[in-house]
């Protein structure tokens, strides 16, 4: 995990952001905690409200509609 990091770091210039109960140790320049003491297999579900929460938020401030992404249509023909 620390190579890809620092490779998107340094290759692509990426702010990185962890979402975790402790990321010490790891190069980001944010973290989104999460709850501790929560068991490894219930991790993700509590992991994924706080990275929706923040991709929404990213979306709006920069201007985009989550709810309407681009190149995405829904098409439905019925005959």
């Amino acid at each position: 995990m620390r190579e890809l990091l620092a490779r998107l770091r340094a290759d692509h210039g990426a702010d990185v952001v962890a979402i975790a109960d402790d990321a010490s140790g790891l190069a980001v320049d944010a973290v989104l905690p999460v709850p501790t003491g929560v068991p490894e297999w219930l991790q993700p579900i509590v992991s994924v409200i706080p990275a929706q929460l923040f991709a929404a938020h990213l979306a709006r401030a920069r201007g985009l509609d989550p709810d309407a992404p681009r190149h995405i249509r829904k098409v439905t023909r019925t005959r």
